[in-house]
C-alpha cells in the first residue's frame, strides 16, 4: 500500500483570546468552544499535526483513475480528553476523497485538550487537506495494480519474530545459572534478580555487541573519578544475560530512508519467576508519544546541568536510567540501572522526573505500558 505526502495541509484554528466563544448546543449536549483561553495542541505541535496527516492519508485507486483533485474541509471536536471526535466533511463535494481525508483525521492520537479557565473543555477544530495528482501517478497505478508486489516501507521500526509480547516471553523466567544456585548458602533461596544487557541488531537482523551493564572497568573509574551506588550482579548472571541476549532469534532490522540500519538497543532479561504478563513491553503497535516541546532525547539534553560537586571533582560518565510509562501516560518506576557517581546519578533522574508526560502507547487496540532505557553523558571537555 501506498501514502504520499503531496498534500496540502493547514490546520485552522482560533488563536488564544481571553474570552471563550461556544458553538449554540442544545440545552442537553455539552458547549463546544471555537475559542478559549488554552487552545488544544497536537502532540510536537503544528508541523507534526501536518506531518502525520500528510504520511497517514490514503490517495484512493480510484481518485487517482478519474484525476480527481479537490480541498477538503474536515471539522471535528476535541474533547476533554484530548481524544479526536465527531469527524465530519463541512463541504462534501468528492465523496471518495471525502472518505480518505475524515478517515486519516480519525487516526490522529489525542492532542493536549483545549482548557478554559483551567479546566479542560471541547473545541472544534478544522483541517483542509489538498489532493492534487502527483506527476507519477501512472507509476503509482501500475504498482498497485500488480496483486504480487511487496512494497517495503522507506522507514520501519525494529521487530522481534512473534512481536513485542514474544519478546517479553523471552526475556521472562530465564533459568539460574548452575555455577550462580550453587554459591548461595543452603537453603537460601534464590531471589528473582534483573540483569540489562546493550546490544546491537545488524543490518542483517543478528545480535552484535551483547555486554550486560555494570559500572566501569576500574581502570576506567579512577580515571573519570566515578564512584557508582549502583553495584554489578554477580559475575555468573552477568554471563548468563549476555549469553541469553546472543542466542536470539533473527530480528526483522530497522529500515530508514529504505535503508537497513543497525539499531542498539538495552533490555532487560529477568531471572527466576516473573509475572510475565504484568512486565512492560520494550514497544507496541502504536508507541507512547511525547508531550514535550521536542523529542525526547533533545528535550533532555536541554535540561541536563553538570553538578558543581561532579565538576569539582572532575567526576565524568555516562548514566542508564530506566522507566516506564504507564497506561495512562504517566512516567514511573524510575530507577537508575547504571551508576557513574551519586550526584550524576540523581541529575539524570531529575531530568526524567521532569519529562512532562506521554500520551499512553496502544497494544492490540489497548493502552499498554511500555518501558524506555535513556543515557545521560557528562563529559567535562
Amino acid at each position: 500500500m501506498y501514502r504520499f505526502c503531496w498534500l496540502l495541509l493547514a490546520a485552522i484554528c482560533g488563536t488564544t483570546v481571553a474570552s471563550a466563544q461556544t458553538t449554540s448546543p442544545s440545552a442537553t449536549t455539552t458547549p463546544v468552544y471555537t475559542y478559549v483561553e488554552q487552545m488544544p495542541v497536537f502532540p510536537g505541535g503544528q508541523e507534526a499535526l501536518l506531518r502525520t496527516l500528510g504520511e497517514t492519508i490514503y490517495y484512493p485507486t480510484e481518485a487517482l483513475q478519474q484525476h480527481l483533485e479537490g480541498r477538503i474541509f474536515v471539522q471535528f471536536v476535541v474533547g476533554v480528553t484530548g481524544n479526536v471526535q465527531d469527524v465530519h466533511v463541512s463541504n462534501t463535494t468528492i465523496p471518495v476523497l471525502d472518505a480518505a481525508a475524515v478517515e486519516a483525521v480519525q487516526k490522529l492520537p489525542a492532542f493536549s485538550p483545549g482548557r478554559q479557565l483551567g479546566k479542560p473543555v471541547p473545541v472544534a477544530y478544522t483541517v483542509p487537506i489538498t489532493f492534487r495528482i502527483p506527476s507519477n501517478v501512472k507509476e503509482i497505478l501500475a504498482a498497485r495494480a500488480a496483486p504480487n508486489t511487496s512494497v517495503t516501507p522507506a522507514s520501519s521500526p525494529l521487530l522481534f519474530p512473534g512481536g513485542p509480547e514474544a519478546l517479553r516471553t523471552y526475556l521472562s523466567n530465564h533459568p539460574w545459572p548452575a555455577d550462580y544456585s550453587s554459591t548461595l548458602p543452603s537453603g537460601t533461596p534464590a531471589l528473582p534478580q534483573i540483569v540489562f544487557v546493550s546490544f546491537v541488531v545488524d543490518t542483517l537482523g543478528q545480535v552484535t555487541q551483547a555486554m550486560a551493564v555494570q559500572p566501569a572497568e576500574p581502570v576506567e573509574r579512577r580515571r573519570s573519578h566515578q564512584n557508582p551506588k549502583v553495584p554489578a550482579a554477580p559475575a555468573a548472571l552477568l554471563l548468563a544475560a549476555a549469553s541469553h541476549i546472543n542466542a536470539m532469534p533473527t530480528w526483522i532490522p530497522a529500515r530508514k530512508n529504505g535503508q537497513k540500519i543497525p539499531f542498539p538497543l538495552t533490555l532487560p532479561v529477568y531471572f527466576g519467576p516473573t509475572d510475565s504478563v504484568a512486565t512492560p513491553l520494550a514497544y507496541v503497535d502504536e508507541m507512547p508519544v511525547f508531550k514535550g516541546d521536542a523529542i525526547e532525547g533533545h528535550y533532555m539534553a536541554q535540561r541536563l546541568r553538570y553538578p558543581a560537586t561532579a565538576l569539582r571533582s572532575q567526576t565524568q560518565g555516562t548514566v542508564l536510567t530506566y522507566f516506564e510509562v504507564s497506561e495512562a501516560g504517566t512516567i514511573e518506576n524510575i530507577q537508575t540501572i547504571k551508576s557513574a557517581s551519586p550526584d550524576l546519578d540523581t541529575e539524570a533522574r531529575r531530568v526524567v522526573q521532569m519529562l512532562p508526560g506521554y500520551i499512553p502507547g496502544r497494544h492490540n487496540g489497548k493502552p499498554a505500558r511500555v518501558f524506555y532505557v535513556v543515557p545521560a553523558t557528562f563529559s567535562i571537555k
